[in-house]
């Protein structure tokens, strides 16, 4: 049984995690498996370690149409840039070389740190 006292942050995590739980937090939901046979072959796909989305239909049927499409990212909620984030990075240059998407990197995240 979940713990209800978990935490989850940048540096640490505490307690049972309840992935559901952790998805409705952040307002994502879980990668379906139709969705992720969709990607690029890429490992943190296949192993679940990228295993929640936001918008990611309209960004497949993008790439399936030839349509201009964006891959916004960035250093997150963990505060200054650090080697942590570069797996997404990696995996964001994997989808531009793989569909032609445009990235962008906020120099600062939406929370202004």
């Amino acid at each position: 049984m979940p713990d209800d006292t978990f935490t989850v942050t940048p540096y640490a995590v505490e307690g049972t995690v309840d992935y559901g739980r952790l998805l409705e937090q952040f307002g994502t939901d879980r990668l379906e498996p139709a969705q992720k046979a969709q990607f690029p072959d890429h490992p943190l796909i296949r192993r679940d370690v990228f295993y929640a989305e936001r918008d990611v239909d309209p960004f497949l049927a993008a790439t399936r149409a030839g349509q201009t499409h964006f891959i916004v990212t960035g250093r997150g909620p963990s505060g200054p840039m650090h080697i942590g984030h570069i797996f997404r990075f990696y995996f964001a240059k994997r989808l531009q070389d793989n569909t032609g998407a445009f990235v962008y990197v906020p120099e600062r995240s939406w929370a202004g740190n």
